[in-house]
């Protein structure tokens, strides 16, 4: 029978690493090449904190070659990388000989890709960035290339390296981690081509690049390889099918809500749809079903789930596998914590500002549009010239001047909103926002401002082994969330809608900051990119998740292996029981203040005419995320939240009347790693999506909607589709109140 949760992290122990210090005796250049506007056809590569870094895959890739040199000197018969079709399995390259000599694991890899991976299996070794925690100043050294025939320079032949300092004694640090997968005998084999390595980047034939590598072996073992389940992730054969996600049974769990703050440490890939070209489209969030597949293969190795155990007894399967399991909420981006979070002492003041998303019906100006802007004194800058015109919704004037025509009233009347600044044109407006907190000082408390994370794409090439050149048709590009970002001050009074690019930066690394504080000045600093979310979970298991997610969870996405997505993950506890009589009144008054707007408006409508009075009860539901819908016979997909799927998701037959949706739809797929299989394609109904409901008997629906509201709608819940929320505040910032 498997073990506790409880049991089983208490055993485990911190894994090895090995801390690696890299010393240049010469100038160093590792990077892209140059854009136009800048004197150099070679930069030198840098992070976003404009420090100088060794990437991760930089080391990776070079240590493979070296230990790949060994492992054929010591008479091991390996795969022939960097192509796929190549490496282990499928061993195109070696004879039929050579294919029975391999000696492989039960992954089907040799002695090299069981460490650091193959087309078919992760590394089990993961890279970091080596940085450059100083300040050292770069040099251009100039080239030509010489004409073999004449021995003269040859035209146009001319170009510039960017390199560090010559001489500087540059250091670089960072650390290899060793899980309790690897064998002494692939340690041996990484300690001794770590001894092999002594250059690094370009033209080091032209005493570019040489250096030396220390190193130093930390930390220790956890459980021993015999005592632990292997970590792959294997078909289960009791694993439902998708579609039979959490049924509406709400209060027979007791539960948890986790709010969690995901640090960025080093860039993350987050997989989205890959529309044309080489370049995946990012996700500008972490799903909640990349938290959730994270945990779950964690677990897994520590030997939490087998396929003989008791569903009842078991905790890896109530997480995952029950009725009961737990909801992993979608990490979105959130600058609140810039300046106010140090730890985990002040994180909870962050419980009421957190990070929402823009309903469909919001708009902005068409020329100008973001949230405005304010000056020092928090006062807001409205005028033709400035950046921002501000942000306002439109439902409910809209829904009343609908539902007016709809009374055959004689009251010609459409309602075509316009920029109240410069009476431009508007048009929908997407994406995060959340509150602007009072700062001490800048007096700007109750604003609004835009939330996102600004993106960067990294170029990589595989090296071919035996020309030791990159090699042909195998350039690729991934797009990766920043890891750092600019906030202060100036961020803050400044706050219009950003592209998705990298932020630009404006300050150096200070070795004296905090370690969140990457970088600061007077008014403008370089700090970690935090992502919000929260963790819907059986109360008796918090405890045991809580453990999971703050010391467990280093990695996230892909590259994991290649220095990408390294986080940190603190967890706030937060009480949101379905029957706390408090989140009732809190539930409650939201949805009273949004009828109150209503009856607002529509007095402001009877003033220009004769109406009907509009009866009955309002109220919305607006998706906080991604949701996959089906129709009431629960075959159908659909995106439209019709009055039928409603009683039956909150399993209340009160009547109750759709007026209105504002939806967008769209695909999505994925990768199931307990499957080894691509996920079905589904149809889901896009993230700000509104639905407007009518009812006459609001009291049967208090609590049906209030639990709807914690546990979502649809399908795949459980990995963060369906969140919503219901009467959303953004829908009361209508155009006569601007908001701001």
């Amino acid at each position: 029978m498997p073990l506790k949760l409880n049991q089983l992290l208490s055993d485990v122990r911190e894994s090895r690493k090995i801390k690696i210090t890299v010393i240049v005796d010469t100038g160093i250049c590792i990077g892209d090449s140059g854009t136009s506007g800048t004197p150099t056809d070679k930069m030198i590569l840098r992070d976003g904190a404009e420090r100088l870094v060794i990437p991760a895959s930089t080391i990776k890739g070079r240590l493979r070659h070296e230990c790949e040199i060994i492992a054929r000197a010591k008479k091991y018969v390996i795969c022939e990388s960097p192509k796929a079709e190549n490496m282990c399995p499928q061993l195109n390259s070696l004879s039929e000989l050579e294919r029975k000599q391999i000696e492989t694991d039960d992954t089907g890899n040799c002695i090299v890709c069981q460490i650091f991976g193959s087309p078919k299996s992760p590394a089990r070794v993961m890279f970091n960035d080596l940085i450059c925690e100083d300040e050292f100043a770069t040099e251009m050294r100039g080239g030509i290339s010489i004409n073999r025939r004449r021995r003269a320079v040859e035209d146009a032949k001319l170009f510039r390296l960017e390199t560090s300092k010559h001489g500087a004694g540059i250091k670089f640090s960072g650390e290899i981690e060793l899980p309790d997968r690897i064998h002494d005998e692939h340690r041996q084999l990484i300690i001794s081509g770590l001894k092999r390595i002594n250059t690094l980047g370009n033209r080091t034939s032209a005493g570019v690049g040489w250096l030396r590598i220390e190193y130093e072996e930390v930390g220790g073992r956890g459980k021993a390889e015999g005592e632990r389940r292997k970590g792959e992730l294997k078909t289960n054969s009791e694993i439902r099918n998708p579609k039979s996600e959490i049924r509406p049974e709400y209060q027979a769990v007791e539960t948890s809500q986790l709010q969690i703050v995901v640090t960025l440490h080093s860039p993350l890939a987050v997989g989205g749809r890959k529309p044309a070209g080489r370049i995946v489209e990012i996700i500008p969030y972490i799903p909640g079903g990349l938290l959730r597949g994270a945990v779950a293969k964690e677990l897994l190795e520590l030997g939490a789930h087998d396929d003989n155990c008791n569903e009842n007894e078991c905790d890896f399967c109530t997480l995952f596998l029950s009725n009961e399991q737990a909801i992993f909420h979608n990490c979105y981006p959130f600058s609140g914590l810039s300046r106010r979070c140090r730890g985990d002492t002040e994180a909870t003041n962050l419980l009421d500002n957190r990070t929402l998303v823009l309903p469909a019906t919001a708009v902005s100006c068409e020329d100008n549009s973001g949230f405005l802007e304010y000056d020092k004194n928090g006062h807001p800058m409205v005028d033709d010239f400035n950046d921002s015109h501000g942000v306002f919704d439109t439902l409910i004037n809209r829904l009343i001047a609908e539902e007016q025509l709809n009374e055959n009233n004689d009251l010609p009347l459409l309602y075509a909103p316009n920029c109240p600044v410069c009476g431009g044109c508007v048009e929908p407006f997407q994406g995060f926002y959340s509150a602007v907190p009072s700062w001490e000082g800048l007096g700007v408390g109750g604003k609004y401002k835009s939330e996102n994370i600004g993106t960067r794409i990294l170029s990589r090439i595989p090296i071919n082994r035996s020309r030791k050149v990159a090699e042909e048709d195998l350039l690729y590009h991934l797009s990766v969330l920043n890891h750092v970002t600019k906030s202060g001050a100036d961020a803050l009074l400044r706050n219009s809608q950003a592209t998705a690019q990298t932020t630009p930066l404006v300050a150096k690394p200070s070795p004296k900051e905090s370690p969140d504080e990457v970088g600061s000045g007077d008014s403008i600093g370089v700090f970690r990119t935090r992502l919000i979310g929260s963790v819907t979970v059986p109360k008796r298991l918090a405890k045991d998740l809580t453990e999971v997610l703050k010391h467990r969870i280093h990695n996230l996405g892909g590259g994991s292996a290649r220095g990408l997505g390294r986080v940190k993950i603190d967890v706030i506890p937060e009480d949101n029981n379905p029957q706390s009589s408090t989140q009732s009144a809190v539930f409650k008054n939201r949805l009273d203040a949004f009828n109150r707007k209503i009856a607002e408006a529509e007095r402001k409508f009877q003033a220009l005419g004769k109406t009907t009075a509009i009866d009955g009860t309002y109220f919305t539901v607006d998706l906080h995320s991604d949701a996959i819908l089906y129709d009431a016979s629960g075959w159908q997909p659909t995106t439209i939240l019709t009055a039928e799927m409603l009683q039956k998701a909150t399993n209340c037959d009160a009547q109750v009347e759709l007026l209105r949706s504002y939806a967008r739809y769209t695909y999505c797929n994925g990768w199931n790693a307990a499957w080894g299989m691509l996920k079905e394609t589904e149809v889901i109904t896009q993230m700000g999506s509104v639905f407007v409901f009518k009812t006459k008997n609001i009291e049967a629906w208090y609590e049906p909607l209030r639990k709807l509201e914690l546990y979502g709608i649809g399908e795949r819940r459980g990995e963060g589709f369906g969140q919503l929320k219901i009467c959303d505040e953004f829908h009361l910032r209508t155009r006569d109140e601007f908001i701001t």
